[in-house]
């Protein structure tokens, strides 16, 4: 289904920003660490808020994909299940119609 599709490759997308902001995270809190400072200093502080806010954004929207896609797993999955269930039964129909001719 198309539309699952890129579900999929949004929720990817959205991963791959994530995990960039995190290494972005990982080198900004590699500086104090490398200079053996345990405190960062005012503009390391509004860097890491901001790295912080944008993670925790990607991470609601990446539940709500999450929560999309696996509705719309339920939706593909259940016309798959109709769609068989009708082919057997007009399968099982064309054959009582032939045994009772």
């Amino acid at each position: 289904m198309e539309f699952l599709d890129k579900l999929r490759a949004q929720l990817r997308t959205r991963l791959d920003e994530r995990a960039a902001k995190a290494d972005e995270l990982e080198a900004l809190l590699a500086v104090p660490a490398s200079e053996e400072r345990s405190e960062l200093n005012e503009l390391e502080t509004t860097q890491f808020a901001e790295i912080r806010g944008v993670i925790a954004g990607i991470d609601e929207e990446t539940v709500e994909l999450r929560a999309r896609i696996t509705e719309m797993e339920s939706v593909v999955a259940a016309d798959q299940e109709a769609r068989a269930e009708a082919a057997h039964l007009g399968e099982a129909d064309a054959t009582e119609a032939r045994v009772s001719v």
